[in-house]
């Protein structure tokens, strides 16, 4: 799981390593062009190059039926720890959402950073979630995804929440390691757990899952509570002749504080580390 996080970000390094510099030299519209156009084509060779599991393709009932049986009663308290975990994860990312789409903007005309000096921030910030994906896999194996989780998530919100006090370079950079990296751990974290935790039957639907849970139950509310706060908090200024409103520091601390939350659902949820051990030991030996 510490790979594939690390591959995120990567791609997150290549995109915000080289956006201050090409957005000044050539508009932000020019920027969006070009890395819809670079996910649009690396997308399709990925899935033509992909190679399919061998597993036995399931059969019987209907897309409808399925989903049907999966969110019933019965169902949900037999794998309430799945849906927990998938509940504490879209709590994270509304948090996440809430900041992170405005976080260019805030460093360069609230902090008052060129873009170029912003791009370098973040990019500096990316790179130690890079550094921190694989060991934090390391880490989760060894200690518990449960045990990693709880750590993780309140010193993450602590450095996101600092960050709302961020006034000079060397803070924004230090600060901004903490938070990406702690971010990378909790990534990590939470990914594996949710994947322990997958009922065998039904791995391919439960990813599934993840998206509307990961995308649409985070990406939709949170800017919308980060734009409120910009407009209620923010302050009004003239950019390029045209009156803007910079985002507040207030967005942060909020952000900080809905994920926060997802605590309570974590709590309620097993470890699953102590049972990959048991099966790792209750197995034969090759002969």
């Amino acid at each position: 799981m510490g790979v594939v996080s690390l591959l995120g970000y990567v791609s997150l390094l290549l995109i915000y390593g080289f956006a201050g510099f090409f957005i000044e030299a050539y508009g932000y519209f020019a920027f969006f062009y070009l890395v819809g156009a670079v996910v649009s084509v690396l997308g399709t060779f990925g899935a033509l190059l992909a190679v399919e599991p061998q597993r036995r393709a399931e059969s019987g009932a209907g897309v409808l039926s399925r989903i049907r049986e999966s969110f019933s009663a019965e169902f949900v308290r037999k794998h309430r720890g799945v849906f927990l975990i998938l509940l504490a994860s879209g709590i994270q990312g509304m948090g996440y959402q809430v900041y992170f789409p405005y976080i260019l903007l805030y460093i360069q005309h609230y902090l008052g950073f060129p873009l170029h000096i912003a791009s370098l921030v973040i990019f500096v910030a990316i790179l130690s979630g890079i550094v921190a994906a694989v060991p934090a896999g390391v880490l989760v194996d060894r200690l518990g995804r449960k045990t990693v989780a709880l750590i993780a998530l309140p010193l993450n919100c602590a450095a996101v929440y600092a960050l709302s006090f961020v006034r000079g370079l060397p803070d924004a950079i230090a600060l901004g390691v903490a938070w990406v990296s702690l971010s990378s751990v909790l990534g990590v974290t939470m990914g594996t757990w949710l994947r322990d935790l997958y009922p065998e039957e039904k791995r391919g639907e439960f990813s599934g899952y993840t998206i509307p849970f990961n995308v649409a139950f985070t990406m939709v509310p949170g800017p919308l509570i980060g734009s409120w706060l910009i407009h209620a908090f923010g302050k009004r200024r003239l950019i390029n002749g045209e009156e803007a409103v910079i985002p507040a520091p207030v967005i942060f601390q909020v952000g900080a504080a809905i994920a926060l939350l997802s605590i309570l659902p974590m709590l309620r949820v097993r470890e699953t580390i102590q049972k990959k051990k048991a099966s790792w030991n209750g197995a034969s030996p090759a002969a």
